[in-house]
């Protein structure tokens, strides 16, 4: 009898668990899709580097199934994402990294000018075509910027000492 009750207890938070697991990947295969197309790599190529089926990696992509928390986790290095808005949709898409390698936190949008809001606005007016044009201009921008950055950093270390007489 004990266990008659207990019973739709358990079967009760289980389904509430895999609901409410659901609930969070909702789009994951939307968010996997978008973050392959922004970078330089094929869903062949990640496979490969994952050492997956293409067709298994493909299933992701429909939400037929989902990734081992150990290949979830490598998906997010290789498409430099954060597993939280990976998994979720929530948060930042991409971690930036100062230069010494530490993770610098994300700047918060209330404090967005006139201009800068106008510029968010007519991004999303673009198709999503020129939205990965638009990104892969801006990811080179900031390489470029980072590597000068880099380039001051050791050439200012390198400048020899002046000596006075």
């Amino acid at each position: 009898m004990f266990n008659i009750i207990i019973f739709p207890f358990v079967l009760a938070m289980i389904s509430s668990v895999i609901g409410g697991f659901y609930m969070v990947l909702k789009g994951f295969g939307k968010r996997l899709k978008d973050s392959v197309k922004n970078s330089s790599y094929t869903q062949k190529q990640i496979a490969e580097i994952l050492n997956i089926n293409q067709d298994t990696f493909s299933n992701y992509v429909k939400e037929v199934y989902y990734p081992k928390a150990d290949t979830l986790f490598e998906l997010c290095n290789i498409l430099d994402i954060s597993p939280d808005w990976f998994l979720s949709g929530q948060g930042m898409p991409r971690y930036r990294y100062d230069m010494d390698g530490s993770i610098d936190s994300y700047k918060s949008f209330e404090d967005l000018n006139d201009y800068e809001k106008e510029l968010i606005f007519n991004y999303r007016l673009l198709t999503e075509r020129e939205q990965g044009r638009v990104d892969q201009f801006v990811y080179s921008a900031i390489e470029v910027s980072e590597e000068n950055e880099l380039k001051k950093t050791i050439n200012s270390k390198q400048t020899p000492p002046i000596h006075s007489k």
